[in-house]
């Protein structure tokens, strides 16, 4: 294991892998237990993402453009 990486992972930017988009006020209200996962600033920290406090959307159409 080479930095804290399970062997064959490699460190790459978010930004490489995905698309980022902010800006969408999502309403806390409408947050589901599963689905498109809303990654939050405080789900980043020292560069990593925690996805243990992510909170979740329904499938939306908005969500892709």
């Amino acid at each position: 294991m080479s930095e804290g990486f399970p062997e064959g992972w490699i460190k790459q930017k978010l930004g490489d892998l995905v698309k980022l988009q902010g800006g969408y006020a999502f309403q806390s209200s409408e947050f589901i237990s599963k689905g498109v996962p809303i990654i939050r600033i405080l789900n980043i920290s020292n560069g990593n993402v925690d996805l243990n406090r992510a909170v979740y959307y329904e499938p939306d159409e908005r969500l892709n453009s």
